[in-house]
């Protein structure tokens, strides 16, 4: 980030190997303006802001519809129970969204293992040792 004349800066940002330099008059704005510069060089394509939400947004968010339709069908589950016995078709749909869930979770790879060495310093909180009285 360079200084320029009064109330302007040069932003430079590099991602990977795109890289954008911009002018603006406050650092945020210039942020704003090269990250959209930067997703404009990767998606020439894309013509909205709307298309690049689709494009990296959450699909997990479930629209308004799908949510009421499942809280209505655990309703109905719920009205078939009997007073005095444990409600089995609300436990299983309940070990059903648990099975989801642990597929979701299995199908996520991690990127790797955190390796603690035991020779790293510890907390002086966590370790009265280090403290002196």
């Amino acid at each position: 980030m360079k200084k320029l004349e009064y109330q302007k800066m040069e932003l430079t940002m590099k991602v990977g190997k795109h890289t954008a330099t911009v002018i603006s008059k406050n650092k945020k704005m210039a942020k704003q303006r090269a990250s959209q510069s930067i997703l404009q060089a990767l998606h020439p394509h894309v013509r909205s802001w709307g298309s690049l939400l689709r494009l990296y947004g959450s699909r997990s968010v479930k629209s308004c519809k799908e949510k009421k339709l499942e809280e209505q069908q655990i309703t109905l589950l719920q009205d078939k129970a009997r007073h005095n016995e444990p409600n089995y078709a609300v436990l299983d749909k309940l070990r059903n969204e648990m099975r989801k869930l642990r597929e979701r979770d299995d199908a996520v790879v991690p990127i790797g293992t955190l390796l603690v060495h035991e020779d790293l310093p510890t907390h002086s909180g966590s370790n009265l040792n280090n403290v002196d009285l």
